[in-house]
């Protein structure tokens, strides 16, 4: 059996710390918040996230719109508990092979980004759950 080299070994002590919250993403305090957005970067289906954040999260994802699927963004978080905000861009459509490693891909580039950023603390939505369409 090939052995795998692992980047990082385990901590318990972080394992202890990794929760799942059910509730709404603008209740946490932490250092970002990732949520799906379309290309256009659009949060009108989150509403929540512009009532707490307030009007300045749709300019400022504006700004950079359009991305391409499996891009994230970040911008401030204005008004949330959290410091900034990354906005995931998953695939749409049907699932396919594509949308499957696009999807893939926006998970990567969120853990990538927070990895470069040094943030110690995070929430992440479950990207692309209402993007794909599986039949």
């Amino acid at each position: 059996i090939p052995t795998i080299k692992k980047k990082y070994q385990v901590n318990k002590s972080i394992n202890k710390r990794i929760f799942i919250h059910d509730g709404s993403v603008t209740e946490l305090e932490c250092d970002c918040i990732a949520i799906s957005v379309d290309k256009n970067l659009s949060t009108n289906k989150f509403g929540s996230i512009v009532k707490y954040g307030g009007e300045e999260i749709v300019a400022a994802a504006a700004k950079l719109a359009p991305q391409k699927e499996g891009s994230v963004v970040e911008i401030d978080g204005f008004n949330l508990p959290c410091d900034k905000l990354l906005l995931a861009v998953p695939p749409s459509g049907r699932e396919s092979e594509e949308s499957i490693q696009l999807l893939r891909q926006c998970y990567v580039n969120v853990l990538k980004l927070i990895e470069e950023r040094g943030y110690r603390s995070f929430a992440i939505g479950a990207l692309g759950n209402d993007s794909i369409r599986i039949d």
